[in-house]
C-alpha cells in the first residue's frame, strides 16, 4: 500500500465527490461538475482555462437573482441559482460600473483588480442609485502581467473567467460571491 500517498488518496476522494455531485445534475449538463471539467480544475486549479472559447452574457439580474437563497439568519446563502452554477469556470461578458479602491483613486494608478457593479458608486442623494451590495458587485482581476491603465473610464465591459463562490472575512461575513479572474476590460465611453 505504498503506491497510496496521501494525494493520491485526496484525489481520488475529490474525483468519487465530483462525480456524485455531477450524477445528482442531468447528464447533457456541461457545468463545473463535469468530469472533464473537474479534473481540469483538480491539475490546474490556479488558472482554470477554459475548454469552451464561448463567451457567455452575464447580467446583474442573475446575479442579484442569489438574494432569494439567503439563510433564516441572514447572514449568509444556502447556495447559488442554477444559471449561475452554470457559468462557473466559463468565459462570460459583463457591463458594468467601475469601483476603484480608495488607495488606487488618488494615486491615479494602474489597476489590476477591482470591482464592477450595477450601479455607480457615489453621493447616495444625487439618484445614482442604491450603493453596491454583494449580489450586485463582481469582482475582477486582471489577467496575467495586465493592468487596466488611466484615464478611467465609469462604464467598462469585462470578459474573463467566472466564479460563484462565497468568500468570507475572518470573521466570517461574507465577503464576495462573484469573480472574474484572467479578464480582459474594455473601457466605455457614453
Amino acid at each position: 500500500m505504498k503506491f497510496l500517498t496521501s494525494a493520491k488518496i485526496k484525489f481520488f476522494l475529490a474525483m468519487l465527490l465530483v462525480l456524485f455531485i455531477g450524477s445528482i445534475y442531468n447528464a447533457d449538463f456541461n457545468g463545473p461538475f463535469s468530469y472533464s471539467a473537474s479534473v481540469k480544475s483538480v491539475y490546474n486549479k490556479e488558472t482554470e482555462i477554459l475548454e469552451d472559447e464561448k463567451i457567455y452574457s452575464l447580467t446583474f439580474e442573475e446575479m442579484e437573482s442569489t438574494k432569494k437563497l439567503i439563510d433564516e439568519k441572514g447572514n449568509d446563502i444556502t447556495g447559488f441559482p442554477a444559471e449561475l452554477v452554470k457559468l462557473n469556470g466559463k468565459k462570460v461578458k459583463i457591463t458594468g460600473n467601475l469601483l476603484i479602491p480608495n488607495e488606487n483613486y488618488y494615486l491615479d494608478a494602474p489597476l489590476s483588480s477591482f470591482a464592477v457593479s450595477k450601479y455607480p458608486f457615489g453621493c447616495p442623494c444625487c439618484s445614482w442609485g442604491p450603493p453596491p451590495t454583494l449580489f450586485n458587485v463582481v469582482f475582477v482581476t486582471m489577467e496575467d502581467q495586465k493592468a487596466l491603465k488611466p484615464p478611467f473610464s465609469q462604464n467598462v465591459s469585462v470578459t474573463g473567467v467566472f466564479k460563484a463562490e462565497k468568500k468570507y472575512y475572518e470573521k466570517g461575513k461574507l465577503e464576495g460571491l462573484f469573480f472574474i479572474t484572467h479578464a480582459t476590460v474594455e473601457k466605455i465611453k457614453k
